[in-house]
């Protein structure tokens, strides 16, 4: 090696560490599907470690507040008595991964990366839908990730 190149070269690998640093794995989405549509969701909050929860600084309470109430989050159109189906990432269905829909806990404990259910007949729609969350489990404490999305009407 020339001596003009010596320091370039030193310089290089001096500075791989910083640039492999900034490089992150992305963060894991899910899918919706319904009818002919599908739509992806990125996590709302999302901690990369696994065994830790998310606290309150990393998920702050005024974002999930937002996404429970529709505003911003990806929209997906939903026929009554359609099958709704989710599919997650392994990361997230490695440590379980609970579904509610408007509040209410459709299944919890999930291991698979797919789950599907039938979109009720007998509720009305409101207005603005109904907001489908997902939730990555972290154990021993309650979460690992968010996501949101909301179920609208046909034409909504």
């Amino acid at each position: 090696m020339t001596s003009r190149r010596r320091p370039l070269a030193i310089a290089v690998i001096a500075l791989a560490p910083f640039a492999l640093a900034g490089c992150q794995q992305p963060t894991p989405s899910i899918t919706a599907f319904s009818g002919t549509s599908s739509v992806q969701a990125p996590a709302i909050c999302w901690q990369p470690a696994d065994g830790q929860s998310l606290g309150p600084k990393q998920c702050a309470d005024e974002a999930l507040a937002r996404a429970s109430a529709g505003e911003g989050i990806p929209r997906l159109e939903v026929a009554q008595g359609n099958t709704v189906g989710i599919s997650v990432d392994p990361a997230i269905a490695a440590g379980g991964w609970t579904v509610m829909v408007a509040g209410q806990q459709f299944a919890t404990g999930l291991k698979d990366t797919y789950f599907r259910f039938t979109f009720p007949e007998l509720i009305p729609f409101q207005p603005t839908g109904y907001t489908l969350q997902v939730i990555a489990e972290a154990q021993p404490a309650p979460a690992r990730g968010y996501w949101f999305m909301q179920l609208v009407p046909p034409g909504a």
